[in-house]
């Protein structure tokens, strides 16, 4: 009687507070490369019914390219650089990026999440953190900054699919090969110009 009560607890308080914490904190250049951050805190329930479960979360993330940042007994930062968004994609989402030309020396860039299989909302507590380039126009999420939106995944379904839409300046690519030009021609001219007085 005492061991079914105790496991009655342990299930009651699954569902009542989250198994594990979750922040992934993805951000995005404007040429599409970009970091992901994602911290993973275990409830001192779920390390007390698998111990190992810390170290099963590393192996499984080295394994997709990952790298440990921080590892604690219930807690874990790992961080990934990837080329293309595409690289982050998994069996629980999958990541699109786009980015055009809106008006002359102006960019918009385009998110979306599509969540495919459920995270398990109920054990756990998601938060995805996006750094768009640029401005943020329009989203479905909860913009905390400028540039930076917010969504939590336990109010998603599986099928749902998560969006930024963003625009910036490109000024500096376009103006910074200019530059550059302008400087080399203007060094050659000053190398010319000492060569002639010597």
């Amino acid at each position: 009687m005492k061991k079914l009560f105790v496991v009655v607890i342990i299930f009651m308080c699954l569902f009542l507070i989250s198994c594990a914490d979750i922040k992934n904190k993805i951000s995005i250049n404007g040429n599409g490369l970009g970091t992901a951050k994602l911290e993973i805190t275990i409830s001192e329930i779920l390390l007390s019914l698998d111990p190992t479960i810390i170290s099963k979360i590393k192996d499984e993330t080295i394994k997709r390219g990952w790298k440990v940042v921080k590892e604690e007994k219930n807690n874990i930062v790992l961080e990934t650089k990837f080329k293309n968004i595409s690289q982050l994609n998994d069996e629980y989402m999958q990541w699109t990026f786009a980015s055009k030309k809106k008006e002359f020396l102006t960019r918009s860039y385009f998110l979306e999440i599509k969540l495919i299989k459920s995270i398990g909302r109920e054990l756990f507590f998601y938060e995805l953190y996006v750094k768009m380039p640029g401005n943020i126009d329009e989203t479905n999420g909860i913009k905390i900054s400028s540039s930076e939106v917010k969504w939590n995944l336990g109010s998603f379904n599986e099928g749902d699919k998560l969006f930024v839409k963003s625009s910036g300046s490109v000024i500096f690519n376009f103006i910074a090969p200019i530059i550059l030009i302008f400087g080399i021609v203007l060094l050659f001219v000053i190398i010319i110009i000492m060569n002639r007085k010597t």
